[in-house]
């Protein structure tokens, strides 16, 4: 393969805890820069196999994609499971250091997993070796040639097989159109789908209001999780419960939340 000239975003790295490996989608638009990114949340790769598109029909909006996108209600759960996963002691820790440890823990053991030396390596390092094998990989599971090109291009490339096969299974028609507006159509059909799965009205809806009115699904049922009463309440009202309650699973395990005047990052004190 050519010399690898892949950008790679790591967006507060080691401290937080998605890395979403391979092309993405925001909204309908594909990033153009080959990027890893991190995010906050649980921290997760795809497995051979895994990678279906813009997420397997049938698994909602914003499933697995090109990279992971993080549900925010969900990725506290997610990160709990890691805690208890891996064993990880918290006492008297930050939110942030706990994420930072998980997010080491997992790329190490997806180098591991790809035959990827570990010895010697910065996380960051590790990052970057396992998002382009990741990468390469994904490629020849989809029969894409990669010798010779770099990166970005084979990224491009898995985008587009990608998209267009998931287009495919929702019978939207691709002849002809931009791989960008078929994007932008699947997006829109999985809205609609996971609309219909929480119960919502679709028809004569606009997509815009429909994002809002799924969101706003998505916290009811993250408060009836966590057994918060919504009655009479409005959703600002009742995220701000959710979020409290979260906060307090961690906090029982002796995590600790800066304040915002004292936290290097809001995600310290604001994110679960």
């Amino acid at each position: 393969m050519k010399k690898k000239t892949m950008g790679f975003v790591l967006s507060g790295a080691l401290a937080l805890g998605v890395l979403a490996v391979g092309p993405t989608i925001t909204g309908a638009e594909e990033t153009t820069d080959s990027q890893t990114t991190v995010e906050e949340g649980a921290f997760s790769f795809h497995g051979k196999g895994e990678h279906k598109g813009f997420g397997h029909k049938g698994k909602g909006h914003g499933g697995k994609g090109f990279g992971l996108f993080s549900g925010g209600m969900k990725d506290g759960a997610s990160l709990l499971e890691d805690i208890e996963g891996y064993d990880i002691e918290t006492e008297g820790k930050t939110i942030r250091e706990v994420k930072k440890e998980v997010a080491e823990l997992k790329v190490k053991e997806a180098a591991a997993e790809l035959g990827i030396e570990t010895e010697g390596k910065d996380v960051k390092e590790l990052f970057k070796e396992v998002a382009e094998a990741k990468l390469e990989e994904e490629a020849n599971e989809l029969g894409i040639e990669t010798e010779g090109k770099e990166l970005k291009d084979l990224k491009k490339e898995v985008f587009e097989a990608k998209v267009l096969a998931e287009a495919s299974e929702y019978g939207i028609e691709t002849e002809g159109k931009e791989v960008k507006d078929v994007a932008k159509e699947l997006h829109e059909e999985k809205l609609v789908e996971k609309a219909q799965e929480l119960g919502i009205e679709t028809d004569g809806v606009e997509h815009s209001e429909l994002r809002e009115l799924v969101q706003e699904a998505k916290v009811l049922e993250a408060a009836t999780e966590l057994g918060i009463s919504t009655d009479g309440k409005t959703t600002d009202e009742i995220k701000e419960e959710v979020r409290e309650a979260k906060k307090a699973q961690f906090e029982e395990l002796g995590i600790v939340f800066p304040e915002k005047e004292e936290a290097t990052d809001e995600s310290d004190s604001e994110t679960l």
